[in-house]
């Protein structure tokens, strides 16, 4: 490997000196770019390389912490609306499974769980 008077190599790869990150739909992508020297010892730099993918995982407890908060504001309402007339238990119960399979669908399909 040749080098100048000042010890920078010439026509070589110096190092990894930037890089950006493109996040669009939960789903980064981090790019790098390397900087070249040329032969009179000016340099510039090469194009943007892909480096990796990063998919954000979303949080099962936040998802777990707001279906339970939602459960109990629903519960609620239910009581106070309604109130603890005839079969109250069974409308509570029906309810309680009903709002739960419809929250778990819903929180589902936002935050795409499997």
């Amino acid at each position: 490997m040749t080098t100048t008077g000042g010890g920078t190599p010439v026509n070589c790869i110096q190092d990894e000196l930037t890089g950006k990150t493109d996040t669009k739909d939960r789903l980064s992508k981090r790019y790098i770019r390397y900087q070249y020297y040329n032969s009179d010892c000016s340099t510039y730099w090469g194009k943007w390389v892909f480096k990796e993918r990063i998919e954000a995982q979303p949080s099962l407890e936040l998802g777990k912490i707001i279906l339970w908060l939602l459960l109990i504001l629903f519960v609620i309402i239910w009581i106070f609306t309604i109130g603890w007339k005839s079969l109250a238990i069974i409308k509570l119960v029906i309810g309680l499974i009903y709002f739960r399979l419809l929250g778990s669908s819903i929180l589902s399909t936002i935050f795409r769980w499997e």
